[in-house]
């Protein structure tokens, strides 16, 4: 079965210029973000897992560290006289960002054997690209795909299409740099598979859709509707047909275990010979022996207590009978 190539690059800001048209478009933050496998920019993912980093740093310290980075991409200008920084805007193109795959559903591949390709890629971003800030490897989707950024001042001087489109840009018409655009990109393509998927055994060009007219594509459009629409009709009975069984064994599995205790509870009620009244009068018999012998123990101190002073005492006495003798014994 052949195998296809893919790979694809992008260029993103900081902030979203205002000139914009879309509210959707996204930041340098909201890739690295999703990148990194921040929740709200990976929902995408049904059980999201953190990336291998394989070149730089991490993407999340890519993108803490990304306006320090740019403060040593500023140009210098000229401004009275005296040469001074130019800071990058905020709406400037200054992440171009690269992903490449492997075309094999990631559960079955052999990470350590198409690890090789993934490196391979790496370098030929380094090459064509210029610096690698962060290269990361993601396993959680159905291919295993990697992550290359670079930072730039203009990330769009190094894309190949934006480079291509500004060179022909034409104020009559725009389909002369579109078409400029479209083959750059073409060319980009074939440059990756000839430095890269060729050694892999990857096809350049995927299989083609084939076009249909309007007519024939919205009677297609509907028999796909209603093929959905009964595959879906199909899964619903086969789930709730599933969710009958459970019910059922779990109710069967609840009386049996109720059965089971009402069962052990009444043997238990038949084999103790110790009734309740019986409880009653040892618990009560044993309160008051432990009272009698609370008693006894104060009795006790009591007596250790007196039997202090009666030596106390008796000390005393010796004493005084020492002092006599001496005073009034023989001489």
């Amino acid at each position: 079965m052949a195998r296809f190539q893919f790979s694809h690059i992008e260029t993103y800001a900081r902030t979203a210029s205002t000139l914009s048209k879309s509210s959707s478009v996204k930041t340098c933050y909201d890739i690295l973000a999703e990148a990194s496998r921040v929740y709200e920019h990976s929902r995408h993912v049904m059980s999201p897992s953190p990336p291998e980093l394989l070149d730089g740093i991490t993407t999340q310290e890519l993108a803490e560290n990304l306006n320090l980075l740019l403060e040593n991409e500023a140009t210098e200008v000229v401004l009275g006289g005296k040469a001074k920084k130019r800071a990058v805007r905020k709406d400037a193109h200054v992440l171009l960002a690269a992903v490449y795959s492997y075309p094999s559903q990631s559960q079955m591949c052999d990470l350590d054997e198409i690890r090789p390709f993934f490196m391979d890629c790496i370098e030929f971003h380094r090459e064509k690209f210029g610096s690698v800030q962060s290269a990361v490897l993601h396993t959680d989707e159905q291919y295993l795909h990697i992550h290359v950024y670079t930072v730039s001042n203009n990330a769009r001087k190094l894309h190949p299409g934006h480079i291509a489109k500004k060179l022909n840009k034409s104020e009559a018409s725009s389909i002369k740099s579109s078409v400029a655009y479209k083959n750059a990109m073409r060319a980009f393509q074939d440059d990756f598979h000839q430095s890269v998927s060729h050694k892999y055994g990857l096809e350049r060009i995927g299989p083609m859709r084939k076009r249909i007219q309007s007519e024939l594509y919205q009677i297609a459009k509907q028999a796909k509707a209603s093929e959905l629409a009964e595959w879906f009709e199909n899964e619903t009975i086969k789930k709730k047909k599933k969710l009958q069984e459970k019910t059922e064994r779990l109710k069967q599995f609840y009386d049996e275990k109720r059965f089971e205790i009402e069962s052990e509870y009444e043997q238990f009620k038949e084999t103790n010979d110790v009734s309740l009244q019986e409880l009653q009068e040892k618990t009560q018999l044993a309160e008051t022996e432990y009272e009698d012998l609370m008693n006894q123990r104060e009795l006790i101190f009591d007596i250790l207590i007196k039997n202090q002073e009666l030596i106390s005492e008796n000390e005393n006495y010796k004493k005084r009978l020492h002092e006599y003798e001496e005073d009034y014994g023989p001489r």
